[in-house]
């Protein structure tokens, strides 16, 4: 009887040993029979009582024990990455792994130094939501239940209900005396290894003189300062980083609309200068008479002296790439060739073969065919970045388009370089929306083709 009782925790055992053999007797019978009484109750009917299980019920018992099990997983890894901590704890600290064991946390460490042994109980959570109260209450009887020296509760990753410090430490009352007790949230090692030495140096203070006790509550003022601090730091960081990203993609967007614009001006700017130039030169060019190759020309006096000058332009030859405006070819009737150097036009021909064709790659598969026919439109300039997210950018007369390749989808942020009045009826077939800018964000289509065809050179 003496070894059966020896097994027994301590409540168990002071009933137990009230025992008398009857009440043994009784008792072994009784859970002799206990089997076969539940199997007759499954199948005998009965209004309040019924094991019988419908599907539904079964389903959520299921659901139940797959949550359990996977909170058990996260709670284990918890546990195994404490075990692993606790290894760079000084030699005079012993780590005992009681999670498998009733009412005596997950670990106990115990602290033997000049005589003095000293024992800490710990309870790992690993809860992503705030942890509960019934958790701390479970903590407490644990607590209650042996006899420790101190107690140290861990949260890596949410703080526990009611206390708004991510390091707390309280003296606490239990039938083994007044102990300190620790609320720690942290996942930091070195953290975790600094508090378990620092309360068990608290739980020996009477018996250390040396230690003052002001600077350690000081030291945790500062680390609850500091992880605040630290937390209120890194929201703001990300709110900056995400406005930066904001304002870069804005300035991307106004300075692509600016170079457009800029480019139309220099091409409108070189016809007229061409022009100009060319009224201005023509009527101080000599008027001479025909002669013969041997004959000198003569200029004074000429019966042609009063023909005008006959200029034929040639109309200038457009390239897909932008190139700035080049003088014109013009000839002039009734001069001799000797007098007159006929200016050549000069073409410059880039080849965008290749940039055309990485973009398509770009393209998703099912917008191909429609960028390839936005593309083949009149555009007066059609530019390829070497960077960023924009694949090309097409500017005609009143339009300026640039080509976005997403995963799935082609987009398309078109801005109006001129001011014209578009009907409603013209822009409702559109997939779009507009931007705080007032560019429109299309997704290319059918219906683009056709908006873009008729408003591209609108007058």
């Amino acid at each position: 009887m003496e070894g059966i009782l020896s097994k027994l925790d301590v409540y168990t055992k002071q009933w137990a040993s009230n025992l008398t053999e009857d009440d043994i007797a009784k008792l072994l019978q009784a859970v002799y029979k206990l089997p076969g009484l539940l199997e007759t109750l499954k199948f005998t009917p009965h209004p309040i009582i019924n094991l019988n299980v419908d599907e539904s019920t079964a389903d959520t018992l299921s659901e139940k024990i797959e949550k359990s099990q996977k909170a058990a997983d996260i709670g284990k890894a918890g546990e195994v990455k404490f075990a692993d901590i606790c290894q760079r704890l000084p030699a005079n600290y012993h780590v005992q792994d009681t999670s498998k064991q009733g009412k005596k946390g997950d670990f106990i460490i115990t602290y033997s130094d000049a005589g003095v042994t000293k024992r800490c109980m710990i309870d790992i959570k690993n809860y992503s939501s705030t942890v509960p109260k019934k958790e701390i209450d479970k903590f407490y009887e644990d607590l209650t239940f042996g006899s420790y020296d101190a107690g140290l509760i861990i949260s890596y990753r949410s703080k526990f209900v009611g206390i708004a410090d991510h390091v707390f430490v309280e003296e606490t009352c239990l039938p083994c005396g007044k102990i300190p007790v620790m609320y720690l949230v942290t996942s930091d090692e070195e953290l975790i290894l600094q508090s378990i030495q620092l309360l068990i140096a608290k739980s020996v203070v009477h018996q250390s003189k040396d230690i003052n006790i002001d600077r350690i509550e000081s030291l945790i003022e500062s680390i609850n300062g500091a992880l605040s601090n630290s937390s209120d730091v890194r929201r703001l960081l990300s709110e900056l980083q995400v406005s930066i990203a904001k304002s870069i993609q804005k300035c991307q967007e106004n300075l692509v609309t600016h170079e457009a614009h800029v480019k139309k001006s220099l091409r409108e700017m070189g016809s007229c200068v061409s022009k100009v130039l060319i009224n201005r030169i023509l009527p101080h060019v000599p008027k001479i008479n025909a002669r013969d190759d041997n004959a000198e020309p003569s200029i004074a006096g000429s019966p042609h002296e009063n023909l005008t000058p006959v200029v034929e332009e040639k109309s200038e030859t457009r390239n897909s790439a932008y190139r700035p405006p080049l003088p014109r070819k013009a000839s002039v009737k009734n001069i001799h060739p000797s007098q007159v150097q006929e200016v050549e036009e000069v073409e410059i021909i880039v080849d965008t073969s290749a940039d055309q064709e990485a973009a398509m790659q770009k393209i998703c598969k099912s917008d191909r065919a429609v960028f390839a026919e936005l593309l083949s439109l009149a555009w007066d300039d059609i530019d390829y970045p070497l960077s960023g997210k924009v694949l090309c950018e097409l500017t005609s007369t009143n339009l300026l388009l640039r080509i976005n390749a997403l995963k799935t989808k082609t987009s398309v942020t078109m801005d109006f370089l001129n001011e014209i009045e578009i009907p409603e009826a013209d822009l409702t077939p559109l997939t779009h929306k507009i931007t705080k800018d007032d560019s429109f964000i299309c997704v290319l289509d059918d219906n683009l083709i056709e908006f873009i065809k008729k408003y591209m050179h609108f007058a």
